[in-house]
């Protein structure tokens, strides 16, 4: 069933055994989930079917921290949500992610992989991938050159499995407008949450159009699946004399551990040649699916090291950088090319002592210039660049909080606070070093980094993913999270949170088929709650 809140008299009320809030991967995955069953099922969907400025402009915030996207432009505010514009990168978190680890402050989940395998498996063909297989071995024969040889101790390769991308709101536009018991609400805006004198219960949840009419939706059972920092803005702005400080927020914790994944593009690996081929790395169509490699450290390094999760991708570069060109310039550069002439002509240089030491005292530009050289013959990307994504440690201070200005509703707008930590950066640092030391020992090549990529600018040159998670985080005692294991809010006993806002960590891994993983889970504890 499909309505159209603006078409309905204002004041309506609305009833369903249970309301989902937003029609992103999280809310259709959910949707989706429940219809044919015996619960009805309210959607609510902010925009409509297609993108507009008027409804986009909701998402207007302020960015406070480390630079950030326009809050308006890394979020999309109609049916399908953001997956209306992902690049389809997923693979599930790691065992390890799961765990509590001593060096990465509030770290650990109250539930473990194996628990969440079998929805992971689920997910896969929601997201239209391939066979539930992670292993590069799997993979790599499907790719023209194997992953590279490094020692498996440290460094090793894994993949990720590319979805088409799968648009959720076209993919399953039609099943939900027709699925039994689901009424699919468009341009429906979330403005707050009626609840029980005690506010322990959640009685109706109150929405309105931009055209001025307001509806109410009362429910059993209500599930917040907005985003990131959409889900910590609603919480926050739900106030009422049993929660003056927001929804779920007696412990100062919604929105607090707002976590990205931390970008960078940064250092040059020249391959030696053989045993040096990249392209297990770029997207690789295949039967099975299509997939892209990447680079990881193992558990025992992580520990080791004291860092968190990171991946590396291979970026084939399309221009010679600066580096490169200077050191093909260099006095020692310059003067080894001398030295070869005259030994080909079987004559002493003048000054050969000199030309020695300036070739001994420039080695490095020498060596960049002749792996450069080396490995551009014959190879149209004879070098690549490190693309870099690091797991973010878990920080309160990084937080979603109220700016002072309301929207077109009168719901007070979002501001962003993103902070990195120097374990973040401590991370990047060492991860780009273990690379270089492991493909230096391999003899497959070099690292190194042109001077504007020096280490004192990284932190300037810092993006993240438009991955925005950790916001409700979840934990079982309520004074270090906002929900439960069951994404219950804790203090409420029928709202649910769903999206990668309940993460308490991030591993690399993007968040998409993670959050339709726990989606498909809180439906079968949304049943059991119900019967």
């Amino acid at each position: 069933m499909l309505t159209d809140a603006r078409s309905l008299p204002s004041g309506e009320r609305l009833r369903a055994d249970v309301c989902i809030v937003g029609a992103g991967a999280a809310g259709i995955a959910l949707a989706r989930e429940l219809a044919g069953g015996r619960l009805s099922v309210a959607l609510l969907e902010s925009g409509g079917f297609e993108w507009d400025s008027e409804t986009q402009a909701l998402y207007q915030g302020e960015s406070a921290g480390h630079p950030y996207f326009p809050l308006t432009a890394c979020r999309l505010r109609y049916f399908g949500g953001t997956t209306n514009h992902w690049a389809g990168y997923c693979r599930p978190l790691d065992a390890q992610d799961f765990e509590p680890r001593a060096w990465v402050p509030g770290s650990g989940w109250p539930i473990s992989r194996v628990e969440l395998d079998p929805y992971y498996r689920r997910a896969q063909s929601i997201l239209q991938l391939g066979p539930y297989r992670y292993d590069a071995a799997f993979w790599q024969a499907l790719a023209p050159d194997p992953p590279l040889a490094l020692e498996p101790e440290v460094l090793f390769s894994r993949v990720f499995q590319l979805s088409p991308p799968t648009r959720l709101g076209s993919a399953y536009r039609d099943e939900i407008v027709a699925a039994p018991g689901v009424n699919l609400i468009l341009h429906a805006n979330l403005t707050g949450f009626e609840l029980t004198p005690g506010g322990d219960r959640v009685l109706s949840a109150r929405a309105a159009t931009l055209s001025g009419n307001e509806l109410r939706v009362e429910a059993q059972i209500f599930v917040l699946a907005t985003g990131g920092i959409e889900n910590a803005r609603l919480l926050l702005a739900s106030r009422s004399p049993a929660h003056p400080d927001g929804l779920g927020n007696r412990h100062d914790l919604v929105g607090r551990y707002f976590m990205e994944h931390p970008h960078l593009v940064a250092g040059f690996f020249v391959p030696s040649g053989a045993g040096s081929g990249t392209s297990f790395y770029a997207p690789q169509p295949s039967e099975r699916g299509r997939f892209s490699g990447v680079i990881t450290a193992r558990d025992e390094v992580l520990e080791r090291e004291r860092i968190n999760r990171f991946s590396i991708t291979l970026l084939p570069a399309k221009r010679k950088p600066d580096a490169y060109l200077e050191a093909e310039n260099s006095q020692g550069v310059v003067s080894l090319r001398h030295l070869v002439r005259r030994a080909r002509q079987q004559r002493l240089p003048d000054d050969l002592a000199g030309h020695v030491w300036r070739v001994i005292r420039d080695l490095d530009d020498v060596a960049v210039a002749a792996y450069g050289r080396a490995a551009e013959i014959g190879s149209e990307d004879w070098m690549y660049q490190l693309f870099f994504r690091t797991e973010q440690t878990p920080n309160p201070a990084s937080r979603v909080t109220l700016s002072g200005e309301k929207d077109a509703l009168g719901v007070p707008r979002v501001r962003l606070d993103w902070q990195i930590l120097e374990q973040d950066l401590r991370t990047i640092r060492r991860g780009h070093e273990l690379f270089g030391l492991e493909v230096g020992r391999a003899g497959l090549g070099r690292l190194f980094f042109p001077d504007e990529d020096a280490e004192p600018t990284w932190i300037e040159d810092l993006f993240g993913g438009n991955h925005h998670m950790g916001t409700t985080r979840m934990h079982p005692d309520p004074r270090q999270g906002v929900v439960a294991a069951d994404c219950r809010l804790h203090g409420v006993a029928n709202l649910y949170v769903a999206g990668s806002s309940v993460f308490p960590t991030t591993g690399f891994a993007n968040p998409t088929l993670t959050i339709v993983a726990l989606t498909l889970r809180l439906a079968d504890r949304i049943r059991a709650v119900a019967r």
